[in-house]
């Protein structure tokens, strides 16, 4: 698990023939509570697609939510997406123009990373920008404990 986004640069995605990226939003690119992307991330996005990588947006939110986010960026995005289901992945994968290898990019085990293993492609995490201090999120979080630590042994064999 890395600390952001920018962990994972073009490089990093090119020399594992990834051609396409698929990102969660909340809490992996933006906080919730951002209503768009910083500067920092559309510069990360823009070298992502400057070495011919595609980027897109999967996100359990509102269409509101994740329209007002894409408002500048206008890269496919599908809200209420309901990971850990596929079918935005999979509606991301289908209008993908590259067609390469795709990997997820998100801060959850319990949705992104099942998603995504579900959908056989590679996911990368990262710590959740802003943790949400619900009772929900915070059982959650304690229950990824022995997942993470077992994707940081696997990362490290890599």
């Amino acid at each position: 698990m890395e600390k952001d986004i920018s962990a994972y640069p073009a490089e990093f995605f090119t020399r594992r023939g990834i051609d396409r990226v698929v990102f969660d939003i909340d809490n992996t690119i933006a906080p919730y509570d951002k209503p768009s992307p910083d500067e920092k991330a559309v510069n990360y996005i823009q070298s992502l697609q400057a070495a011919g990588i595609e980027v897109m947006f999967v996100s359990n939110n509102e269409k509101e939510r994740v329209e007002l986010f894409n408002k500048d960026l206008g890269l496919f995005a599908v809200h209420k997406a309901g990971k850990p289901g596929t079918k935005g992945i999979e509606a991301c994968l289908a209008q993908s123009k590259n067609k390469g290898k795709a990997a997820f990019v998100g801060d959850q085990i319990f949705t992104d990373c099942l998603a995504a293993r579900r959908m056989k492609m590679p996911c990368f995490l990262v710590e959740p920008i802003q943790p949400k201090e619900t009772l929900f999120f915070k059982l959650k979080r304690i229950g990824e404990k022995p997942f993470i630590r077992r994707y940081k042994r696997k990362v490290k064999e890599v």
